[in-house]
């Protein structure tokens, strides 16, 4: 499940993209427990361009974590985060995937500190305490495979992801 502003919103899909029965049996059975399901264009491009994004928070996240601070208070390591996710859509592009939600290809030219108060907005939520700093948190084995999983998609092409790299040595040393 995923969460863009205040609406949940459940993506799903086959990986050949195709809108089979069973696909559609599901996206029936959650919208009637009135959970909001979409069929993106393609499934892997929404899942890849999600983990462009929960990687880079959850990389600032542990960084907070590691001393001992509470993200949404470290603007540095909000700024890196931000960056480190703009990387990750570029590595994206450079890759051919389709970024979706098509809303997240808009924040690469919208000023950091404006997505730097929405992030800082969602941190502080009730949704952002349990899915992104719990989560990040509590499984942290799951997030950095997610990590590594996500590092190894871009090598295949000449994209510069320092600042993402920064953060990845300031969890992982």
């Amino acid at each position: 499940m995923l969460h863009y502003g205040n609406n949940s919103i459940l993506y799903l899909g086959e990986i050949d993209n195709k809108l089979s029965k069973r696909v559609q049996d599901i996206k029936t059975i959650f919208e009637r427990s009135e959970i909001r399901v979409k069929l993106p264009q393609s499934i892997d491009a929404s899942l890849k361009s999600h983990a462009a994004l929960i990687t880079a928070l959850a990389l600032g996240s542990k960084a907070a974590r590691r001393i001992n601070s509470d993200f949404s208070s470290e603007d540095q390591l909000l700024e890196k985060s931000v960056i480190s996710f703009r990387e990750n859509l570029k590595a994206l592009k450079k890759l051919t995937i389709t970024i979706l939600p098509s809303k997240f290809k808009y924040l690469q030219y919208i000023p950091k500190n404006l997505i730097i108060g929405k992030i800082k907005k969602l941190i502080n939520s009730d949704f952002g305490r349990i899915a992104l700093s719990g989560h990040a948190n509590y499984a942290q084995e799951e997030m950095k495979r997610l990590v590594d999983d996500f590092n190894d998609l871009p090598k295949t092409v000449n994209s510069s992801r320092t600042v993402k790299r920064q953060l990845y040595s300031l969890c992982y040393k």
